[in-house]
């Protein structure tokens, strides 16, 4: 039992949300039973007493209103007191607490202080009696922990990015999603649940834009540092469209179709890169006003992002355990590699960069590749025996 000696119903179809609401509550001190369904719910009612009951509002087959009247057919004036979660909310609060006997409802998405002073309070009203609507649910004061537009905040150690961004997208979230750690901070621009543009700050070179415009071709090294003179770019600060893309089109080095399908690659792999990230701190702030909105709209679908992030994480797993220390000095095996033939663009560009002995993090920096992409190639140079480590 927790250490409040009260028992939480969950009820919502989203894994996620299941999982983050019942992480902030079981951290409060409460015991949570979560299902996904309404029907669920009311066979766990049947068999358990819980003091209060959270439930959404849109799921299939029987929704929140439903559940509630369902629940109050079958156990009458005995059934827990119920409140809602939903995106909705604000809208619907009044109504959903009318017809349903309700404490009260809260707007998803939400932080873990905002959950927990909600059920507390829905608690109280339903020890006092109360079902009239209260003060809706603030967000902590600026002083606090989050500040005061933030919506929806947490630590990476409790909830990884992914889960996150999955929410997001299942409440067609708008928004500014940033992720910080220690030494760098990615911000996920969000419109109707789909990634509109992420963004860095203090992140490696190798997420730079100019990175992916050379890497495809579209542009030189020379290019760029034409289109950037007199006036370096400054990766100290956000850039709602990076200078050097603009500075890229005005000289007529490439479309804006390059530049978006850049921009593209380049939000992706941001995204791929904090997936991995095992700590640090996210905030969600609702609303796009302080966004440029004649930035385009990537719409990048957020499944299709995090099952390639996903993807990723897990070979990279396997590359580090086989590469070992990134700082180790490799040479490539030259009579190994004129019998071999013909090679890979990337192959080419990772073996330029072993002309002479150096590590693999050399390679990342001095090619136009990713970490991933290097490294991937290095571990297949060396199952192929085309280069090998330098001896001590």
């Amino acid at each position: 039992m927790g250490a409040t000696g009260q028992r939480i119903l969950v009820i919502d179809d989203s894994p996620t949300l299941r999982l983050v609401v019942t992480g902030i509550l079981e951290r409060a001190g409460f015991e949570v039973i979560a299902v996904a369904s309404g029907e669920h719910g009311l066979d766990v009612v049947r068999r358990d007493a819980f003091d209060l009951i959270l439930v959404d509002f849109v799921m299939p087959k029987m929704n929140g209103f439903q559940f509630c009247r369902a629940l109050r057919q079958e156990h009458a004036a005995t059934a827990p007191p119920v409140a809602l979660m939903s995106a909705k909310a604000d809208k619907i609060r009044d109504r959903f607490v009318a017809h349903t006997g309700a404490v009260d409802a809260i707007s998803k998405p939400f932080d873990a202080r905002t959950l927990s002073r909600f059920v507390e309070r829905a608690l109280e009203r339903a020890r006092s009696g109360a079902t009239t609507r209260p003060t809706a649910p603030t967000i902590p004061p600026a002083d606090e922990a989050v500040s005061a537009t933030t919506t929806f905040a947490g630590d990476l150690r409790g909830v990884s990015v992914g889960s996150v961004l999955q929410l997001l997208h299942m409440e067609s979230a708008s928004g500014v999603l940033s992720v910080e750690s220690p030494t760098s901070e990615v911000r996920v621009v969000m419109r109707g649940g789909t990634i509109a543009r992420a963004m860095a700050r203090g992140a490696a070179g190798e997420f730079r834009l100019g990175r992916f415009l050379v890497k495809e071709g579209r542009v030189t090294q020379e290019d760029i540092e034409r289109a950037l003179h007199p006036s370096p770019d400054d990766s100290a600060a956000f850039a709602i469209r990076p200078r050097l893309g603009d500075a890229l089109r005005a000289a007529g080095k490439i479309s804006e179709r390059e530049l978006v399908d850049a921009i593209s690659k380049q939000s992706s792999e941001l995204i791929y890169e904090v997936l991995r990230w095992k700590s640090g701190r996210f905030a969600f702030r609702s609303g796009l006003e302080d966004t440029d909105q004649r930035e385009p709209h990537l719409g990048l679908p957020v499944s299709a992002v995090i099952m390639e992030g996903f993807r990723r994480v897990d070979e990279w797993r396997l590359l580090e355990a086989k590469l070992g220390d990134f700082d180790e000095l490799l040479v490539v095996d030259t009579k190994a590699l004129e019998a071999r033939g013909a090679k890979t663009a990337d192959e080419e560009t990772v073996l330029h960069a072993l002309a002479e002995a150096r590590s693999v993090r050399d390679i990342v920096t001095a090619s136009h590749l990713s970490s991933f992409d290097a490294c991937k190639i290095v571990c297949q140079l060396l199952d192929a025996r085309l280069v090998r480590r330098q001896a001590a």
